[in-house]
């Protein structure tokens, strides 16, 4: 998976490797390589959020320091 892809991007195809993953003829194969792209968009949403948040505390802690 490329790290440039959006949040959006990243759950939606997490949400869908979840159902393929739910399904029960997903081979073991499949899963294993499921298991890994789902891992690594996992981390990617994850980072995501965890910048999302920094950012904003950042910028709040801007507007109070301007008060």
């Amino acid at each position: 998976m490329e790290q440039d892809i959006s949040y959006t991007e990243a759950l939606k195809a997490l949400k869908e490797l979840v159902s393929n993953i739910e399904s029960d003829d997903v081979s073991l194969d499949e899963l294993e390589i499921n298991l890994k792209c789902a891992t690594t968009l996992l981390e990617t949403c994850k980072l995501r959020l965890k910048t999302v948040e920094d950012n904003t505390a950042k910028i709040i802690a801007e507007l109070q320091n301007t008060e």
